[in-house]
Order: C-alpha cells, then sequence, then structure tokens
C-alpha cells in the first residue's frame, strides 16, 4: 500500500463520518484496509469480525450487520471508524519508515 491509497482510504473516511453508515460502506473501507473477515470456527460473538492481515496486533473490529442495508448507529459508526483510523496511522507509521529505511540505505551507499 502506498501514500496516495492510504490518502484515499482517509477521505472515505472524512467522507463516511458525515453520513448515515451502513454494514456494506464500513466493511468496504475494511477490506480496502487488509481486514478479512472471521469465518467458520473463527468467528467470535454473533456480529462480523474483521481482523488485519497486515497488523496481527490489531484488534479486531466487529462491524454489525442486522438486515440489508440497515443504518448502524452513529456512535458505533464513529468508534467503529475510529479503529480504521487507527490502521491508517500504522500504515502510514510503516510508510514512513520504509521510506527512512530506503533514504538510509541511499546514503550509505553514497560513502
Amino acid at each position: 500500500m502506498d501514500k496516495r491509497r492510504v490518502s484515499k482510504i482517509q477521505r472515505e473516511i472524512r467522507d463516511e463520518r458525515r453520513r448515515v453508515s451502513t454494514h456494506e460502506s464500513l466493511k468496504a473501507i475494511a477490506t480496502s484496509l487488509k481486514r478479512v473477515k472471521l469465518k467458520g470456527a473463527q468467528t467470535r460473538g454473533n456480529e462480523p469480525m474483521f481482523v488485519s492481515t497486515e497488523f496481527p496486533d490489531a484488534r479486531p473490529i466487529s462491524i454489525p450487520f442486522h438486515g440489508r442495508n440497515a443504518s448502524i448507529p452513529p456512535k458505533t459508526a464513529k468508534n467503529i471508524l475510529n479503529d480504521l483510523e487507527a490502521d491508517i496511522f500504522r500504515f502510514l507509521q510503516r510508510l514512513n519508515e520504509e521510506e527512512n529505511d530506503y533514504v538510509q540505505e541511499d546514503s550509505d551507499e553514497i560513502h
């Protein structure tokens, strides 16, 4: 994932905060942040859980599903979006570290 893709997802999250969120819209953002839905014996509780494939230490996110495109309560949506923004922060942090490592390697080759 590159910075351009991360900034696009940031805009999606910002736009999502301004409208009534649905399961589908939050699920789309979660999957774009490389989260997958737990299936079968892995499931926990009654709601669909999404875990990060990129950051195993990241907290699983539960995105409630109560019927087809039913809206999610605003406070619940806010908490889910906050957790997704934490993933954005992790991606940006990783990208900055990779960029610094790349610059470090280039400066070592020059000397």
